[in-house]
């Protein structure tokens, strides 16, 4: 466990020289306590099994703040396939839990306003059918008042045929 190698760029993302680092850290110290117990299992999983791909771990930064990792990394064995050491590979994902956080913010904002816009047509719809309702009422209305002068005017059409044949016939 003892750090043998370490790039620039993680010593600057942990903020430590490497004359700090090198022969006298474990890397298990720069792993925040939350992610202790996954970091522990992984490094088991790593010597036994000689590999783990993916772990998201929270590392500590030289001012106790920490930032998000994936960290890959490989046992590398003895001729007698025994553990020597293991090479880890750390990358920076703050980039990427920020853009997860924004996307989940931003469909819990895409959720609400569905629930907004779907209340707003169902109200559009129900004052529809409200609508609908009243003009069916109006329709039956109108078709029942216009009912009643239409068969006068039919009566009143039929007598003047009988008139008129009568008076054609006194003109015959």
């Amino acid at each position: 466990g003892t750090v043998v190698a370490m790039n620039a760029t993680e010593l600057r993302w942990l903020g430590y020289e490497a004359a700090e680092v090198i022969g006298r850290r474990r890397f298990a110290e720069f792993v925040a306590p939350a992610s202790r117990d996954a970091y522990a299992a992984t490094f088991a999983r790593v010597r036994e099994h000689g590999g783990a791909a993916d772990v998201e771990l929270e590392v500590a930064r030289r001012d106790g703040t920490t930032f998000p990792v994936l960290l890959t990394s490989s046992a590398v064995r003895g001729p007698d396939g025994r553990y020597l050491r293991s090479r880890t590979t750390l990358t920076d994902i703050t980039e990427r839990r920020r853009a997860e956080g924004e996307v989940r913010r931003l469909n819990a904002t895409l959720e609400e306003r569905v629930r907004e816009r779907t209340a707003e047509l169902a109200e559009a719809n129900r004052e529809l059918g409200q609508k609908n309702a009243e003009n069916e009422m109006f329709v039956y209305s109108v078709s029942h008042d216009l009912r009643s002068p239409l068969v006068n005017l039919q009566g009143f059409s039929r007598e003047l045929e009988k008139g008129c044949a009568q008076l054609t016939a006194l003109l015959a």
